[in-house]
């Protein structure tokens, strides 16, 4: 619409932006709010029926309220998928609590354990050979 309308110096609009080859590729090249073309061709300084004409193209396509709409939908969703990924979380967490509780090996209880099997082992190695002993001399007495 800028190519469209007359400036404050009654002068034909040039482009506001520039655009490049991405979405994201946008860049203001309108340095002077001189240029700005709110004027329809012809109808003076003081007009502003280029702008008018904007205005009513903006909203007639709903363009904001359609985008709006767009991102309050992704918001919702996205706060409803956090919502869910929290209360995953929670679930797993309390699944690896309860597996861990009813599973779980206490290093120090082992440690114990194993010490107390490592005596009883060698009282039993030491009984075996006293009876060892003792059958021999028993074998040797005739």
């Amino acid at each position: 619409m800028q190519d469209k309308g007359e400036t404050l110096d009654t002068i034909k609009g040039s482009p506001l932006f520039d655009v490049g080859t991405s979405p994201t590729d946008i860049t203001l090249v309108m340095t002077d709010p001189r240029g700005i073309a709110a004027a329809v061709p012809g109808g003076g300084a003081r007009n502003n029926g280029n702008l008018a004409g904007f205005e009513t193209a903006r909203t007639a396509g709903k363009f904001e309220t359609a985008t709006t709409a767009m991102v309050s939908g992704n918001a919702a969703a996205l706060a409803a998928r956090k919502s869910v990924a929290e209360a995953q979380g929670a679930i797993r967490d309390n699944a690896i609590t309860s597996r861990d509780a009813v599973s779980g090996v206490n290093l120090d209880d082992e440690a114990v354990d194993l010490m107390r099997f490592q005596q009883a082992y060698q009282a039993s190695a030491r009984v075996v050979q006293v009876a060892r002993e003792i059958f021999q001399s028993i074998l040797t007495i005739q």
